[in-house]
């Protein structure tokens, strides 16, 4: 598990484990993530979020803290579970590591090579492939957010060059890091063409002469067309296309957005239903709303003010793009919650309008992106799926 010679051992959770794989030689840096620089907020140090510290990290975090006889105080401040290593929090919430300066006595003591792996990067996603290191950025993070107000993102191709003084985009070398192999995937699988198939994503989230709504009904028609196997045997594509048809029929009638949202019933549970069990399940658990009264609302509060606010909801759904969910997940999944997180902003950016009695703007919408993304997002890549759906 220890690095020697540029070569590194790779752990993917889930899958198989990689060994002696070269550190990519190439950087994909979209200017987003280039534009992003810490504002020492603390927030992800004090907000109780579950922290996983890597194998790597908490064996040096061992060997560092046995050289200065402090175990105890390692052990204390570590919760070993069956899935990992976690760190625990003070009752106030705040990381365990903080000193009494609300600094990281990690860093200051030991420096940041011993830091874990998701203290070291966030809010930065870091994946690897023969395309090489490529990014994206956690919308937790409020200061990442305002990275958002950056149009459009574009992707620059650097040399990595981690031993230079001054490297033109710097990030600290992760221990273990998500390696992807499109290549190695069955040639009738939509993954084996994931290159292609992001670049037009990208491409087509980024077609300004569309709206977003029709942007992404484009993007639900490049993946019904892109392969014929793109969803698993056990789902198969009618009920995806006659999803995205429903989608299409009620796009503008103001009920897209409760369709969406009902939806995150069986999205949070990873369970893609017929269209038919996913609203009997939803009439059972959500009271439904009033299409025509939301309509009105957004002509009011959203409409107004949609060809301003579109270019950051663009860079929104291409950061989620590039953060790898339509390889990591079924297209259909990936989809699902790419245009539910969408319409929840939407949803919470018009509740605060109607509060503070203005217009959507894009101060309102930022503030929208970074709470959907800590309500919704991280629960569903970061914790246990809910016993009972987010409404």
């Amino acid at each position: 598990m220890r690095n020697s010679n540029n070569n590194v051992t790779v752990l993917l959770k889930g899958a198989i484990t990689l060994t002696r794989l070269q550190y990519p030689q190439t950087q994909r840096v979209p200017s987003h993530v280039m534009g992003f620089s810490c504002s020492r907020c603390t927030r992800c140090c004090t907000n109780k979020w579950r922290i996983e510290i890597d194998d790597i990290s908490c064996e040096k975090l061992y060997d560092q803290y046995s050289l200065l006889g402090r175990q105890q105080k390692l052990y204390k401040n570590i919760s070993v579970e069956s899935n990992g290593q976690f760190v625990r929090f003070a009752s106030n919430g705040n990381c365990v590591f903080l000193d009494d300066n609300n600094l990281c006595s990690i860093q200051v003591q030991l420096g940041q090579e011993f830091l874990p792996d998701v203290c070291k990067l966030y809010p930065r996603r870091v994946f690897a492939s023969k395309r090489g290191w490529e990014f994206a950025l956690s919308l937790s993070c409020r200061t990442a957010v305002d990275t958002l107000l950056q149009h459009p993102i574009t992707i620059t191709e650097l040399p990595y060059a981690a031993d230079q003084p001054e490297p033109p985009f710097y990030f600290a070398r992760p221990n273990t890091f998500k390696w992807y192999f499109p290549e190695t995937q069955s040639p009738d699988d939509i993954r084996h063409h994931y290159y292609r198939l992001e670049n037009s994503l990208v491409q087509i989230l980024q077609r300004t002469e569309y709206s977003i709504g029709e942007r992404l009904i484009m993007v639900a028609a490049a993946g019904c067309s892109s392969c014929p196997r793109a969803l698993p045997p056990d789902k198969q594509l009618g009920s995806f296309r006659l999803f995205c048809q429903k989608y299409l029929s009620e796009h503008g009638s103001g009920r897209s957005s409760q369709v969406l949202r009902n939806l995150l019933l069986v999205v949070a549970l990873d369970t893609i239903l017929s269209l038919e069990e996913a609203t009997v399940s939803i009439r059972l658990t959500v009271p439904p709303l009033n299409p025509a009264q939301y309509l009105q609302t957004l002509e009011k509060y959203y409409f107004p003010a949609q060809k301003d606010v579109s270019p950051l909801l663009e860079n929104y759904l291409v950061n989620f793009v590039l953060s790898k969910h339509f390889f990591f997940q079924t297209f259909e999944t990936a989809y699902l919650r790419m245009t539910f997180l969408h319409d929840a902003v939407i949803f919470f950016a018009v509740a605060y309008a109607i509060i503070t009695r203005q217009v959507v703007n894009k101060p309102l919408l930022l503030q929208a992106i970074y709470d959907v993304e800590n309500i919704f997002y991280e629960n569903w890549f970061y914790a246990q799926p809910p016993e009972q759906p987010f409404l």
